[in-house]
């Protein structure tokens, strides 16, 4: 049987990210009131282990790796509709 190999750029950054937003997801229940000092320790301890600093150092260093792709770095950021609404959103403030 032969296996799909396809990822697209798209999904690979996402995946890419996936720990960061884990990151921003432990530190808005750190800043949240409601979390109890239990589950806040817990959180604490998860981001002061080493393995979580090693991975994410990693997954940067591969991100920044990706981002010099051919691929990517012939493209115009600044040729987008993605770059064109968030010039016009910041317009607004």
């Amino acid at each position: 049987m032969m296996t799909n190999d396809f990822e697209s750029f798209g999904a690979h950054i996402r995946n890419i990210l996936g720990p960061y937003a884990n990151i921003v997801c432990m530190l808005e229940n750190l800043a949240d009131p409601e979390t109890d000092l239990k589950h806040k320790n817990l959180i604490l301890n998860v981001l002061r282990g080493e393995k979580l600093l090693d991975n994410a150092k990693k997954n940067l260093e591969h991100f920044k790796e990706f981002s010099h792709l051919d691929e990517l770095e012939n493209l115009n950021w600044r040729a987008t509709k993605l770059y064109e609404d968030y010039s016009n959103k910041n317009e607004e403030y």
